[in-house]
């Protein structure tokens, strides 16, 4: 009943994640989402600080154990550098794309970005371009309580064309 699932989940683990409101809630929100992945779907996993790393590529669904324990071995450290993220986040979207699937970037971040090359405006195009040429979709999750940093999330996925929530409790990680 469901089109198959290319996920690419962006991850934000630098230093300003650290807080309770932050890291802690994303982990038990990526449980959650895990939880209801097929073993058709596949998933990326990235993170960035300093640094874009791809932590797990292309993965079947039903490897929950291994996603699960590759989230909760995340920790915070290092600079905003989420550009470069956003960057490899599309790249492997379409190198793995499903057609007919689903095909996302769930980008999940407080939208503290701090990249020397970080351009709000180039990043809007690049997303609104992503999903006109590739049908490659950007959502975000927004931790944290930065107004500035969260209305920049919900733009950006609205030129994505994704969806936007903000997640500040337990429950609403659920």
């Amino acid at each position: 009943k469901y089109a198959y699932n290319n996920i690419v989940f962006l991850i934000d683990v630098s230093t300003s994640m650290r807080n309770d409101d932050k890291l802690p809630l994303l982990k038990h929100s990526m449980r959650k989402m895990i939880e209801v992945l097929r073993a058709e779907d596949r998933v990326t996993i990235i993170t960035y600080s300093t640094d874009a790393i791809v932590v797990a590529d292309r993965v079947s669904g039903d490897q929950k154990q291994e996603l699960i324990d590759l989230v909760e071995s995340l920790e915070a450290k290092g600079q905003s550098y989420g550009q470069q993220g956003v960057n490899l986040a599309y790249d492997k979207a379409k190198e793995h794309f499903i057609e007919g699937g689903n095909n996302e970037i769930i980008l999940a971040s407080d939208g503290v970005f701090n990249s020397r090359n970080f351009s709000e405006s180039r990043l809007y195009r690049r997303a609104s371009l992503q999903n006109t040429l590739y049908d490659v979709r950007i959502s975000t999750i927004g931790f944290g309580t930065s107004r500035k940093a969260l209305v920049f999330l919900e733009a950006l996925a609205n030129k994505g064309k994704g969806s936007f929530i903000v997640i500040e409790s337990r429950d609403e990680a659920d």
